[in-house]
C-alpha cells in the first residue's frame, strides 16, 4: 500500500506543477564567464560579480560561493528584471532555492532579494540569520516588507552544518499569506497585511539590493527557482527532494583486475544518467580508497562535472609488493540526492611471476636409421613485471633416450626467456621413444608443465621370423596357429572364440578360472629349438582387455604349461599381475623379470604387450606396452630350461597351487624367432585399426575407456551406466538420457518397449528385462520369450542400424515392474 501512496502522490504532484510557471531558473551551472542564464520564460539573465566564484559543488551540477561581500563585485544582479513582469500579473510568488553555510552570527545575510534598490522599506529576501536570540542562530528568514510591517519568520536553528538545505518562500499578496518551508516542512506562515509589487525593480542573489546594501550572504546558492503562484506543500516537498535520480552516478559495484607485478593504473569508468543536471563529484574528499590493501592504491585523478548522458572515469594507481589478492574499497561522494556515496570494491589478483613454457610438446621426428645425438630446446618465459622465475627442476621420466643436462636452479627476470636443451639419443635402439619432461618452477599461474617428448627410429631385424600366429578367428578352432609352426590348440574348459576383438573377426575369450588354449606337449620341443637353441632372443606379442571388475590377479598370457603339476621348472611365460599393475617376463626354474608397481595398464581397454628376450644365455626382458618401451629387467642367472617335457598353453601357467589363468580377452598373438626392434613393435600396434564399438563411442564423448569411460561407469550421474547408454544410444555426459525404455498398460498385464544398437549386440553386450511383482532382490525373473506367458519381439530398423523390442509381461497379482539389464561383454 506504500508503494501505491507514493504513485499517487507523484501523479498529483506533477499535475499542480503544471499550473505554475516557472518564470526564472538558475541553475548556477556555469565554470566561468559573467552571465548567470536564466532558463525561464523571463530570461532574466544575471551579471556575475569578480568576487563570486563559480563551479563550486553544487546539489546539483555546480553552485556559485558568496564571501559576505556587500559591493557589486559580490553579487549577481539581475537588475530590473523582466521577472517582476509576470509577478505584477499574479501577485503571487515562490522562491525556491538550496544554501549552504557556516556562519553563525546574529545578523540577517541575504541570500536573494526582490524589491526596490531606492525604497529601503519595500523587499522580499530570504537568507540566513543568527536571530535575535541564540535560539535562532544558523537558521533561515523570510521576509516581505511594506514600510515598518515586514513579518520575518526564523525557524529552525543549527542548519549552518555545511549541508545543503532547500529553503521555499511563498507570498499571496491577495489573502496576505506568506509561508516558509525548511527542507520540504512547512515552518512557519503569517497573515500580516503586505503590498503590491509593482514597487519592485531589483533583483539580485548575494545580498540585501536595497538603496544602501548590507546584510551580504557568506554561503552557496544553488538551483534558484521562481514561480509565478503559490505551489502546494506537495509540490515543495517534491522541489526539496530533487529530480529523482538527476543526476544519477552510474558505476559497477566491483571491479576485478590482474596485474603482472609492476606499477599500473586502472580506470574506473563511470557516467551521469541524468537528463538535466550535471554530476559533480563533491568535497571535501571526493574520491577516497580504503580497506585492508589501501596503502597499495592510490587515486591518482578523476573526471568531473559530468554533463547529463556524459561518461568519466576514476584513474587508480595500483603498486604492489608481493604476488596474490589485494582488495579495497573505492567510495565516491557525489550530488547524485538518491546515492551521494556509492562503494565499489575493487580486487586485484598479482600473478607474478608467470611462467610459461614453448613447445608444449617436442617431437624429434621419425629416423630411417640410427641417428647421432639430436637436440631440442625448450623456452620458459616470465611475463611477470616484477618477481624472478626460478626453475627448480626439471624430470624427465619414461624413455632414457631422452636427457636434459642444465645446472639448476635456473633464474629467468621477468618480461626475459631462457632457453633448456632437450636432448635425444637413441643409441642402437629402435622403435617409438616417448616420455615425459617435467618442469617445475615458483610461476604464480602454473608452477608445474609436462612436456610431451617423442622420436621414432624405424629398425628392423631382417632375421626376425613369425613363428606363430593366433588371430582366434576361427570358430571351430579357435585355438588354431596359422603360423609356419602350426601349433593348433585345443581349447580347454569355457575358452571359446568372441566377436569382441581388437583386430580380425574375432579373439579368445577366458574367464580365468580353468579355461585356457593347450598346445600340447609336442610344442615344447619344438619351441625350444625355433626360439632358444640358435644363440639369439625372441619375442611374444599380443592385445589383451582385461576387464575392470576382474578379481584374478597374476595371469599369463602365454606360458610354459604345467598341466596340473606342482611345480614347473622348464621353459618361459609372460603376462601381468593384475593387482600390483607388473608386467611379468619368466624363465621358469631361473627367474622372474618384473616391471616396477603400475607399469602395466588399468583394467577395461584393449592394450597391446610386447616382452623382448634379449641376449644368449637371456638375461634381460624388454617390456613394451602400446608400442613404446615402458621397461628393461635384467638378472644374473641367466639363460633357460629348455622345455623338453612340458609344452605350451595360451591363457594359463597350469600348476596345482598356482593355476594363474587371465580373465579377459586375447587378440593377435605372435610370437617371433628374433628379438624385434622397437620400430617393428611400433609397427604392430600402429597397424591395428582404428578402436570401434564401444571404445571408439565412448571416445567421441570425450571418456576415457579405462576410466570414466568404463562400461559400468557412470559420468553424467543420471542414474544410467555408460552400458547402458551405449545399448539405447543415448549420450553418457548429457544428464539426460534419450531413449529410456517406455511402460504401458496392456490387456492383460505390462507392454515393456526400447530401441536398441545393434553395434553394441554385435559387440557382445547382451540386454535382458526383468520383472517382479514385490521389488525384493530375490523376486527379479529374467523375461523369456513364451515362458510364463511372456511375449518377446523385435523389429529391425529399414536402416539395419537399431531395433525396436518390445517385451508383455502378465500381471498375475495385479501388479507387475519390470526393469532393463545390460550385461557387459568380457
Amino acid at each position: 500500500m506504500q508503494s501505491l501512496k507514493s504513485l499517487i502522490s507523484v501523479t498529483v504532484l506533477t499535475c499542480g506543477l503544471a499550473n505554475a510557471a516557472l518564470i526564472s531558473h538558475y541553475t548556477f551551472d556555469e565554470t566561468s564567464g559573467l552571465t548567470a542564464a536564466d532558463s525561464g520564460s523571463a530570461g532574466a539573465t544575471g551579471a556575475i560579480g569578480s568576487n563570486v566564484t563559480l563551479g563550486t559543488p553544487g546539489v546539483f551540477g555546480t553552485a556559485f560561493t558568496f564571501v559576505n561581500d556587500a559591493s557589486q563585485n559580490g553579487v549577481v544582479d539581475m537588475g530590473n528584471a523582466a521577472t517582476f513582469a509576470d509577478l505584477n500579473t499574479s501577485q503571487a510568488l515562490t522562491v525556491s532555492v538550496w544554501l549552504k553555510w557556516t556562519s553563525s552570527t546574529d545578523n540577517r545575510d541575504t541570500a536573494v532579494f526582490l524589491g526596490s534598490s531606492s525604497v529601503s522599506d519595500r523587499y522580499l529576501d530570504i537568507g540566513t540569520t543568527g536571530g535575535v536570540n541564540t535560539a535562532n542562530l544558523g537558521g533561515v528568514f523570510g521576509r516581505n516588507r511594506a514600510g515598518a510591517t515586514f513579518p520575518d519568520m526564523i525557524r529552525s536553528s543549527g542548519l549552518n552544518d555545511g549541508q545543503w538545505h532547500h529553503i521555499a518562500y511563498t507570498v499571496d499578496a491577495v489573502t496576505d499569506v506568506t509561508q516558509l518551508y525548511i527542507d520540504g516542512v512547512l515552518a512557519g506562515t503569517t497573515t500580516t497585511p503586505l503590498f503590491t509589487f509593482p514597487a519592485f525593480n531589483n533583483f539580485e542573489v548575494g545580498r540585501l539590493g536595497r538603496s544602501a546594501p548590507t546584510d551580504a550572504y557568506a554561503g552557496s546558492v544553488d538551483e534558484l527557482r521562481i514561480y509565478d503562484a503559490v505551489l502546494s506543500a506537495g509540490e515543495i516537498t517534491a522541489l526539496a527532494q530533487g529530480p529523482a535520480g538527476d543526476p544519477g552516478i552510474a558505476v559497477a559495484s566491483s571491479f576485478t583486475f590482474t596485474n603482472s607485478g609492476a606499477a599500473e593504473t586502472f580506470s574506473i569508468p563511470f557516467s551521469n544518467t541524468g537528463a538535466t543536471q550535471t554530476l559533480v563529484l563533491t568535497a571535501p574528499t571526493p574520491v577516497t580508497i580504503t580497506g585492508s590493501d589501501a596503502a597499495s592504491f592510490t587515486v591518482s585523478s578523476f573526471d568531473n562535472n559530468l554533463a547529463p548522458g556524459a561518461a568519466g572515469a576514476i584513474a587508480l594507481q595500483f603498486t604492489p609488493a608481493t604476488p596474490g589478492f589485494y582488495a579495497a574499497t573505492l567510495t565516491i561522494a557525489s550530488n547524485d540526492a538518491l546515492q551521494p556515496s556509492r562503494e565499489v570494491a575493487i580486487e586485484v589478483e598479482v600473478t607474478d611471476p608467470i611462467a610459461g613454457v614453448s613447445p608444449v610438446a617436442i617431437d624429434f621426428g621419425s629416423f630411417a636409421a640410427a641417428p647421432g645425438p639430436q637436440t631440442s630446446t625448450l623456452t620458459i618465459t616470465n611475463d611477470g613485471g616484477a618477481q624472478d622465475l626460478t626453475v627448480s627442476n626439471l624430470t624427465v621420466t619414461g624413455s632414457p633416450a631422452f636427457t636434459v643436462d642444465v645446472p639448476l636452479p635456473i633464474t629467468v627476470a621477468p618480461g626475459t626467456s631462457t632457453g633448456i636443451t632437450v636432448t635425444f639419443t637413441p643409441g642402437s635402439a629402435g622403435g617409438n621413444f616417448a616420455a615425459n619432461l617435467e618442469v617445475t618452477t615458483d610461476g604464480y599461474n602454473q608452477q608445474v608443465f609436462n612436456i610431451p617428448l617423442t622420436a621414432q627410429v624405424k629398425f628392423s631385424n631382417p632375421d626376425a621370423t613369425l613363428v606363430s600366429l593366433f588371430t582366434f578367428d576361427g570358430e571351430a578352432n579357435v585355438g588354431d596357429d596359422s603360423g609356419p609352426s602350426n601349433h593348433d590348440g585345443t581349447a580347454v574348459g569355457d575358452a571359446k572364440r568372441t566377436s569382441s576383438a581388437r583386430i580380425g573377426a574375432g579373439a579368445l575369450l577366458l574367464d580365468g578360472a580353468g579355461d585356457l588354449i593347450d598346445l600340447g606337449v609336442g610344442s615344447g620341443a619344438t619351441y625350444g629349438p625355433q626360439l632358444i637353441a640358435d644363440s639369439d632372443g625372441f619375442t611374444v606379442a599380443c592385445w589383451a582387455h582385461v576387464p575392470a571388475a576382474t578379481v584374478v590377479d597374476r595371469t599369463r598370457f602365454f606360458s610354459a604349461y604345467a598341466n596340473g603339476a606342482s611345480a614347473l621348472s622348464e621353459g618361459w611365460g609372460v603376462g601381468q599381475r593384475n593387482t600390483s599393475r607388473a608386467l611379468v617376463g619368466t624363465t621358469y626354474g631361473k627367474a622372474d623379470y618384473l616391471t616396477p608397481v603400475n607399469v602395466a595398464p588399468a583394467p577395461g581397454a584393449w592394450h597391446h604387450y610386447a616382452y623382448v628376450f634379449r641376449n644368449v644365455p637371456v638375461n634381460r626382458v624388454d617390456f613394451y606396452l602400446d608400442g613404446v618401451l615402458v621397461d628393461s629387467r635384467t638378472t644374473t642367472v641367466t639363460g633357460f630350461t629348455d622345455p623338453t617335457t612340458v609344452g605350451f598353453a595360451i591363457g594359463a601357467l597350469g600348476r596345482a597351487t598356482a593355476f594363474e589363468g587371465f580373465e579377459g580377452r586375447l587378440d593377435d598373438l605372435r610370437i617371433y624367432n628374433r628379438e624385434l626392434p622397437g620400430s617393428n613393435i611400433a609397427d604392430l600396434y600402429n597397424s591395428a585399426p582404428e578402436l570401434a564399438g564401444y571404445a571408439a563411442w565412448a571416445g567421441s564423448y570425450g571418456l576415457d575407456p579405462a576410466g570414466d569411460g568404463l562400461p559400468s561407469e557412470d559420468p553424467d550421474r543420471d542414474g544410467i551406466a555408460n552400458s547402458v547408454e551405449f545399448l539405447l544410444g543415448s549420450s553418457p555426459v548429457s544428464g539426460a538420457s534419450l531413449h529410456l525404455p517406455v511402460a504401458s498398460e496392456n490387456a492383460g498385464g505390462l507392454s515393456f518397449g526400447y530401441r536398441r544398437e545393434v553395434a553394441a549386440l554385435e559387440e557382445g553386450f547382451v540386454d535382458q528385462v526383468e520383472y517382479s511383482d514385490v521389488l525384493t532382490g530375490a523376486s527379479w525373473v529374467t523375461a523369456v520369450h513364451n515362458v510364463g506367458g511372456v511375449t518377446i519381439s523385435s523389429i529391425l530398423a529399414p536402416d539395419g542400424e537399431t531395433e525396436e523390442v518390445t517385451v508383455t509381461i502378465p500381471a498375475t497379482a495385479g501388479r507387475i515392474f519390470a526393469r532393463l539389464r545390460v550385461t557387459t561383454p568380457q
